[in-house]
Formats: structure tokens, C-alpha cells, sequence
């Protein structure tokens, strides 16, 4: 029992151990992703800036570039929320599998405090019936030389009574 019991603990520290290394490699990620996209923004920006003074471009075309980029940022930093919620989601999913280990934990100790119960009371009962086995057997013997007694009496009583008549 105690065998399987370290085996089934032993495989969920690595499934708690696999999920903290994906969620380890995720937040890595996002960092990387948040980096790379404040660089993109910043190199994007300075470069719609540099064109537009390059051409001369007007106002107007000074406005729609930076829009343009301004849309380009808000898909990036949408992109980001979205790995933020994955890492979210798959920090939750730890933290359930930590308290769902708690749980089978407490109630595979629950259970081999029960087996330990158990065996003890089989082994009591074990002695009780060799007890009785014992006093059985004892019983039978007396049973048998009382009958053994009362047959040679009454053998005795009725070899006197004969001897009477």
C-alpha cells in the first residue's frame, strides 16, 4: 500500500513539476513578447517620425501613419493580454492541482488509517477464534470423558441391579 501510495506521489510532483516548468517557460515568454513589443513600438514610431520628416509629408499623412502604428500596438499589446490570461489560466491550473493532491493525500492517509484498523481487528478476531477453537476442543474432551464416566456407571448400576435381582 505504502508502495503505491509514494508511487501516486511521486508521479504528481512531476505533473506539479512539468506544469510549474510550462508555466516558468510561458512567463519567460511574455517577457520576451513584452520586450520585443516595447522595441517594435519604439523602432516603429521613431521610423514613422524619421519618414515623415524624410518627405515632408504633411500633417494629415503624419496623423495616418501614427495611427497606423498606434493600430499595429494595440494588436501586439492584445496579443500579450491573451498569453497573460493563458499564463493566468495555467497558474490556476497548478495551484488545483497542488490542493487536488492535498486532498487525495489526506484521504489516502484517511484510508490507510482505516487498513490499519482493519488488520488490527482481524488479528484480534484471529486470536479470539483460535481461543475458542481451543476452549471448543476442551469442552468436546470433558463432554466426551464425562460420557466415557456415565456410561461405565450406568454399566456398574446395572451389573449391582442384576446382581440384586
Amino acid at each position: 500500500m505504502s508502495s503505491c501510495k509514494s508511487c501516486f506521489f511521486r508521479m504528481e510532483h512531476a505533473r506539479e513539476a512539468e506544469m510549474s516548468r510550462q508555466v516558468a517557460e510561458l512567463e519567460r515568454e511574455l517577457e520576451s513578447t513584452r520586450r520585443e513589443s516595447q522595441d517594435r513600438a519604439m523602432e516603429l514610431l521613431v521610423a514613422e517620425r524619421a519618414i515623415a520628416a524624410e518627405r515632408g509629408l504633411e500633417a494629415a499623412e503624419t496623423e495616418v501613419a501614427l495611427q497606423s502604428t498606434l493600430e499595429t500596438l494595440e494588436m501586439e499589446w492584445k496579443a500579450r493580454s491573451e498569453v497573460d490570461q493563458e499564463v493566468l489560466t495555467l497558474r490556476g491550473r497548478v495551484l488545483g492541482t497542488e490542493e487536488l493532491n492535498a486532498q487525495l493525500h489526506e484521504q489516502v492517509t484517511r484510508q490507510e488509517e482505516g487498513l490499519s484498523i482493519l488488520e488490527n481487528t482481524h488479528l484480534d478476531l484471529g486470536r479470539k477464534v483460535g481461543s475458542l477453537e481451543q476452549d471448543l476442543e476442551t469442552a468436546r474432551a470433558t463432554i466426551g470423558q464425562n460420557a466415557e464416566a456415565l456410561a461405565k456407571s450406568l454399566e456398574e448400576r446395572c451389573a449391582l441391579e442384576g446382581d440384586l435381582d
